[in-house]
């Protein structure tokens, strides 16, 4: 169903209180699909995103689709052709509701098909690209992704000037170590430019590794450890550990206190009481090993179960281990929907270096975004 150009009717807008749950506000509209019936026997209930003000009906493209697991029906997410929103952000969306249930994202549209790339393009990189099918793969608003479909595949990331000059820099670093992509072209103005070649396999999200969650859980520890282990002499980001905390107290400063990736902030009820734990226990993220910046399932990927390399490595460097070991946890719960296989991770990678007090410590940095 993900792609299908659907009609969608609202009965519950923008605004809206649900009509049997009073304390059930309705963040985005919502509405129902005429003609297909869903799992309840009911016609197809679906959120509509992207449409800040409420509406009576609304033509649109299915998504993605939320799997609920203590619950009879599905729920169809819908948005706008050419609509783009990553897992976290649907989420975000839909928690006003969802968050009574146990869901996951299922058949997430990765891929769009466009006609071109709508931005000036360098006359090398045009040359790459001319002629061959191109898909919008974008994830988030801060930058844009292209896949150009041919010769094993490329991505070509986009973004404000300057955004993407750390990732250039460690994508071609993992490169040379055998460890990520190779970087084709790398253009820095008014807008970033970053070409680079497709890593072979799928990343952790695909359903042959998800579908057993013991084994990936295991495979992403080990491969965690192996990339801790890995000499980083030579690394262009030498003490990712101050980018880190500075990142994390200017975002504290200016009010930047973001829970929606993380719905119970780990237990901390406030601003204050985070900062708090990241001021007692930062003096503690200590460790130099060669991070990835952001260890999530979609950022690693797989060849048949054997690491093919990382990918999206803009937040990498030398730094405290932790850092890793933190979004490894998170993202386990995130796409699996479930804290069960934190400790085979953690086992996998080693239990002798990991410290549950400088993971707490992690966290709290990581509410400030």
């Amino acid at each position: 169903m993900v792609g299908k150009r659907v009609h969608v009717i609202i009965d519950r807008p923008l605004g809206s209180v649900h009509p049997e749950h009073g304390n059930i506000t309705y963040e985005v509209n919502y509405g129902y699909i005429p003609g297909i019936i869903g799992g309840d026997g009911e016609e197809q209930d679906a959120y509509v995103l992207g449409v800040d003000n409420p509406i009576k009906e609304f033509d649109g493209v299915v998504i993605a689709i939320i799997h609920r697991r203590n619950d009879n029906e599905d729920k169809w997410i819908v948005a706008s052709e050419g609509s783009h929103f990553s897992d976290e952000e649907i989420i975000k969306k839909i928690y006003f509701q969802e968050k009574h249930f146990d869901i996951s994202i299922i058949g997430k549209m990765k891929k769009t098909l466009i006609k071109n790339i709508p931005e000036p393009l360098p006359r090398d990189i045009e040359r790459i690209i001319l002629g061959a099918p191109i898909y919008d793969s974008s994830s988030s608003s801060e930058a844009r992704v292209y896949f150009i479909d041919r010769d094993g595949g490329y991505y070509l990331k986009t973004a404000n000037g300057g955004a993407l000059k750390k990732e250039a820099e460690m994508t071609r670093y993992l490169h040379s170590l055998g460890l990520g992509a190779e970087v084709l072209a790398y253009e820095s103005g008014e807008r970033d430019l970053l070409l680079s070649s497709r890593v072979v396999g799928e990343d952790c999200t695909h359903a042959v590794y998800i579908s057993n969650p013991r084994r990936l859980a295991s495979t992403v520890g080990e491969n965690l450890r192996m990339l801790h282990e890995t000499d980083f002499s030579g690394c262009p980001v030498m003490d990712r550990n101050s980018d880190y905390l500075a990142t994390a107290e200017r975002n504290y400063r200016t009010g930047n206190y973001d829970k929606t990736a993380f719905p119970d902030s780990f237990g901390y009820r406030s601003a204050d009481e985070a900062w708090a734990v990241l001021e007692y226990g930062r003096r503690s993220l200590t460790g130099h090993v060669l991070l990835h910046g952001d260890y999530c399932l979609p950022n690693i990927m797989l060849d048949k179960w054997r690491l093919s390399g990382f990918i999206d490595v803009g937040c990498g460097g030398v730094g405290d281990r932790h850092i890793d070991l933190f979004w490894g946890v998170w993202s386990l719960w995130f796409n699996l929907k479930t804290n069960e296989y934190r400790d085979r991770f953690l086992d996998a990678y080693g239990r002798d270096t990991v410290n549950e007090d400088i993971l707490k410590t992690v966290a709290a940095a990581e509410v400030f975004g």
